[in-house]
């Protein structure tokens, strides 16, 4: 009976280990960049540097985003002469007065549509950065809790494995 419960610990011990080291090696190959073990490290040197064999695939991409603003005007000038009649001269100093006023008008419009241009990509800066920032906290949570379960039942069966073939000796079986 002793031999046979001394046995079944050992399985179970063998058995959570092996689902520990597995879980392990499933994150690491997950997340990592070079090999766990040495021996592979080794094989992915000859088969990159000796036999020019790569395994990796680069994938490249961008975004690109511009605006060109190009405006332009132009003005005439002609004023009545300093010896004109004041009707004259006060005809054009309102027009010159309601010139400016379109202008300054025109020109609120083009920097009212401008400053809505850029709050609209600041906004979606804003919401670009919020996205990548989930992403990696997504990446993150899983990197941390991946195989967690797998882990966890691994460790269950090393010590149930441990409480078994220690039975025997604790109750004095023999």
């Amino acid at each position: 009976m002793k031999t046979a419960v001394t046995i079944i610990g050992l399985i179970l011990n063998i058995a959570g280990a092996s689902l520990a080291g597995w879980a392990l090696r499933q994150d690491y190959r997950k997340h990592a960049r070079k090999p766990l073990l040495p021996w592979a490290a080794a094989r992915e040197w000859f088969l990159v540097k000796v036999l020019r064999q790569t395994r990796s695939v680069a994938i490249h991409g961008g975004t690109a985003r511009g605006t060109f603003a190009f405006l332009g005007s132009a003005t005439g000038i002609v004023t009545p002469a300093a010896d004109a009649p004041m009707d004259s001269q006060i005809a054009y100093l309102r027009d010159q007065v309601m010139t400016l006023h379109s202008m300054i008008g025109e020109q609120r419009r083009e920097i009212s549509a401008e400053t809505g241009k850029v709050h609209k990509a600041v906004r979606e800066a804003r919401q670009d950065a919020q996205d990548a920032v989930t992403s990696v906290e997504e990446m993150a949570r899983d990197i941390a809790t991946g195989t967690v379960k797998i882990q966890l039942f691994g460790l269950l069966l090393i010590g149930m494995g441990s409480i078994i073939a220690a039975l025997p000796v604790v109750l004095g079986c023999e």
